[in-house]
C-alpha cells in the first residue's frame, strides 16, 4: 500500500526533523571523539568545519547531556571495577600472572570509589574537601541526593539479629 502524499507543510516538518536529528547525531559523534582524546582541530579537519563550530557543537551537546549525579557515577564506576576485577580473577585462575598487576590496580580504584561513597553518605558537606574534579561532578543539590542515598542504604540493610547470652 503506497504511503499518502502529504502535503508541502507537513514535508517540510518532516525534513527539519530529520535534519535535527542527524544535527543530533553529529554533535554526539564530536563529543565521542573530545572523549577520546582527539584535539579540536583534529575534529574540525575530519569533519570539515572550523575549529570554532566543533568547540560550539561540543558545548551544545554537553548542554543537551548534563553529568549524572555523582553517586549514580560512584555506582556506576563501582559496577564498571568489580565486572573487571571478575575478568582479572578469571586471567589470574588460568595462570595468566600479567593479571596481578591489573587486579592490584583495580582493588585501589574500588577502594578509592567505595571512599567517595562512604564520604558522601556520612557527610553531605564533605563534598568540600573531595579533589576540585570531584567537586564538579557534584549535583547542585547534594543533600536532598544523598539523604535519599541513604534511605535506600537502610532500606537494603539486614534487620538486627538478637544474639544471646
Amino acid at each position: 500500500m503506497p504511503k499518502p502524499k502529504l502535503s508541502a507543510r507537513a514535508q517540510a516538518r518532516e525534513a527539519a526533523r530529520v535534519s535535527r536529528a542527524l544535527q543530533r547525531e553529529a554533535r554526539a559523534m564530536l563529543l565521542q571523539r573530545i572523549v577520546k582524546g582527539q584535539s579540536y582541530a583534529e575534529i574540525a579537519d575530519e569533519f570539515g568545519v572550523h575549529v570554532s563550530t566543533a568547540r560550539r557543537q561540543v558545548a551544545k551537546s554537553l548542554r543537551e547531556h548534563p553529568p549524572e549525579p555523582l553517586e549514580s557515577h560512584v555506582r556506576l564506576q563501582i559496577l564498571r571495577v568489580k565486572n573487571a576485577m571478575r575478568l582479572a580473577e578469571a586471567l589470574l585462575e588460568g595462570g595468566e600472572t600479567s593479571a596481578i598487576f591489573a587486579l592490584s590496580r583495580l582493588i585501589g580504584q574500588l577502594d578509592r570509589y567505595y571512599g567517595v561513597q562512604a564520604g558522601l553518605s556520612a557527610n553531605p558537606s564533605a563534598i568540600g574537601a573531595l579533589p576540585p574534579k570531584v567537586q564538579n561532578m557534584a549535583p547542585k543539590r547534594l543533600e536532598s541526593q544523598v539523604q535519599n542515598m541513604r534511605l535506600a542504604t537502610l532500606s537494603e540493610a539486614p534487620p538486627p539479629v538478637a544474639v544471646s547470652p
